[in-house]
């Protein structure tokens, strides 16, 4: 029991050093700044198929063994790359 008071006390650091770390966003300032531009656009990766492997997951070469995006994913990044695209 008592070695794990270390290990606990590690992991509850590293997770209330993390919350500490967050920020919240001001959107409308976000987006004033982004108009003036210089644009850094940060997308998160969609979601994938779970029914799926990814076998060789450090090999970026090979995509045959990569999960997939799922159809509804794919739809969404789609639609917003082409509202980034075609909006100035």
């Amino acid at each position: 029991m008592k070695k794990s008071i270390p290990w606990f006390a590690a992991v509850l650091s590293f997770f209330l050093a993390a919350c500490a770390c967050a920020q919240t966003v001001d959107v409308k300032a976000l987006a004033a700044a982004m108009k003036e531009g210089g644009y850094v656009i940060v997308l998160r990766h969609g979601a994938t198929n779970r029914d799926q492997a990814d076998t060789d997951p450090l090999n970026h070469d090979n995509i045959t063994k990569q999960r997939l995006l799922s159809v509804n994913s794919h739809s969404n990044l789609t639609r917003d790359f082409h509202r980034i695209l075609t909006h100035p």
